[in-house]
């Protein structure tokens, strides 16, 4: 797909996609193409198993930050599905904000959640993106897929149910400052003891993202 990065910076194009349908959901899936794994590089760490305490930014990507790799990067990062309404944000250095808010499904209540995406530099003002992700009775957990780089940030919500391609000028930081990457959970309504509801990292990882570019050598090894 093609995407405007601003009368600035010029146009992109979205990373490949492979479409599905889902017919328990009865809607398409947008999947990146399975080549892009062979793309990673350098791991840049790992998160294990760590409660999203209410309000309390989870910085994701301490340790990594020596290879300055946020600029071009992939994010893998699954949330148990809380007990309890809650509210989540994935901040990239304060240029996008990714957001959901999920309500736990009730009686005469779907099984849905929100999504929606504030980009701070190149898109305008206030909330760019806003849209409904489907669950299935089934899903236990939340998976987010976030792929970074110089101009674009793009995010897969629960393997492509939902696709948020943003501008994200990482490049134009200041010099001598390194993009971040952050976690937030908030509580919308409190249902029971805390420990019950309160949403829990299962696994963070991320990777450096390789050149697409390949060498005549490697071509004809």
């Amino acid at each position: 797909g093609h995407v405007s990065t601003g009368p600035d910076t010029g146009n992109c194009f979205t990373l490949p996609r492979v479409v599905k349908y889902d017919d328990e959901l009865q809607q398409l899936i947008f999947e990146p193409l399975s080549e892009q794994e062979q793309l990673r590089a350098k791991t840049l760490g790992t998160l294990g198993w760590t409660e999203l305490l209410p309000g309390v930014p989870m910085a994701l990507d301490s340790g990594w930050r020596d290879v300055d790799a946020i600029r071009q990067a992939e994010v893998s990062i699954e949330i148990g599905l809380p007990k309890c309404p809650c509210s989540l944000a994935l901040n990239i250095s304060g240029l996008v904000v990714y957001y959901l808010e999920y309500v736990p499904p009730s009686i005469g209540v779907s099984h849905v959640a929100k999504v929606s995406a504030t980009c701070a530099t190149g898109c305008g003002p206030g909330v760019h993106t806003n849209e409904t992700l489907q669950l299935k009775p089934s899903d236990t957990s939340l998976s987010l897929r976030v792929f970074t780089d110089h101009w674009l940030s793009e995010m897969y919500w629960q393997g492509g149910r939902v696709t948020t391609t943003l501008p994200a000028q990482l490049s134009m930081q200041p010099i001598g400052t390194t993009p971040a990457l952050t976690l937030t959970a908030s509580f919308v309504e409190m249902r029971g003891d805390q420990a019950s509801c309160t949403p829990a990292l299962h696994r963070a990882q991320a990777w450096a993202i390789d050149s697409i570019w390949v060498e005549n050598g490697e071509l004809l090894a």
